[in-house]
């Protein structure tokens, strides 16, 4: 699994094994020189391969060298030469030589790269396991640090957020975890990035991707929000009720201050109730309604009763 992780980064390295043209240069030295003592000797096309096999060689040789010698990099590239294993120097954009199977190029690409990061299994720190996956923004700061400080730069970074990951999220607890995902991803960059340090690698952006839960947490999570909603709509009728008491305490002691104030109130009252045809409107005096008026006829009748 390792060999293939490195796969990717042992196909930018120059000077390392032997390339396509110096196999066909050998092949062809072979085949020349073997052609004598093989059964195609006497065959008609036998001096024509004679006549033409040296040119062959010749340029297969001349181009194995140019292929080996003569480098390029691209505008984001830079390369770390090593010279019999040692360093030797950086080459960034541009032509270069090397000297075969002397020098050593690694390629690095100094632009900004993504990496997907996988779901990860954790634990809040209230005890509720949660899927988490993430992608991270990173880029190559020092091209020497990444060659030859660390084997495999990618590998490493995704094994060590992976970790980090889920070490930050067993000290978060759930709520904190779904309210405070910026904090998270910005805890975890920010220890990343002190361990690549070394590496040289600079990570630019950390963020969380999906949260997944349990299905039971949920049900529990949808039954809390149900709850919660209802006590904010109780709560805010209550508090429609109160200002609305409030307002008309305020309106009563206005008209309780008013000469004609409240009659004026009761005629509009007799004006809205006289829009529906159905409702039968009986007219009395409005004295007839005072309270001492009303607490007379009580007593009236009460003590009219006790003398029957």
């Amino acid at each position: 699994m390792s060999f293939l992780k490195s796969t990717r980064l042992d196909r930018n390295v120059y000077g390392k094994g032997v390339s396509f043209y110096w196999i066909l240069f050998i092949i062809a030295s072979i085949a020349w020189i073997a052609l004598p003592s093989s059964g195609l000797s006497h065959s008609v096309y036998t001096p024509i391969i004679r006549y033409w096999a040296p040119f062959v060689i010749g340029f297969l040789l001349i181009l194995s060298v140019i292929t080996s010698v003569i480098k390029v990099n691209k505008q984001w590239e830079e390369a770390v030469i090593l010279r019999l294993g040692k360093y030797n120097r950086i080459r960034k954009e541009g032509l270069y030589l090397l000297i075969p199977y002397i020098d050593r190029a690694y390629i690095r690409d100094i632009r900004t790269h993504t990496m997907d990061i996988p779901h990860q299994k954790a634990i809040t720190r209230d005890n509720i396991s949660v899927d988490v996956d993430a992608v991270m923004w990173y880029k190559i700061s020092d091209t020497n640090k990444s060659v030859l400080n660390i084997e495999n730069f990618e590998f490493s970074i995704r094994e060590f957020t992976k970790t980090t990951l889920r070490n930050v999220i067993g000290h978060k607890e759930l709520d904190e975890l779904l309210t405070e995902r910026e904090d998270v991803a910005f805890t975890v960059k920010d220890l990343v990035e002190h361990a690549s340090e070394e590496w040289g690698i600079d990570i630019e952006r950390v963020e969380l991707q999906d949260i997944i839960l349990p299905d039971n947490m949920k049900r529990v999570m949808a039954r809390q929000a149900e709850a919660e909603r209802e006590r904010r709509a109780v709560v805010i009728k209550a508090e429609g009720e109160l200002q609305a008491s409030a307002k008309l305490m305020e309106a009563s002691l206005k008209l309780e201050g008013s000469r004609y104030g409240y009659a004026l109130r009761v005629l509009s009252t007799i004006s809205d109730v006289s829009q529906d045809a159905s409702n039968t409107v009986i007219f009395v005096p409005a004295e007839a309604l005072s309270p001492e008026l009303l607490a007379a006829g009580i007593a009236a009748k009460a003590t009219s009763k006790k003398s029957s």
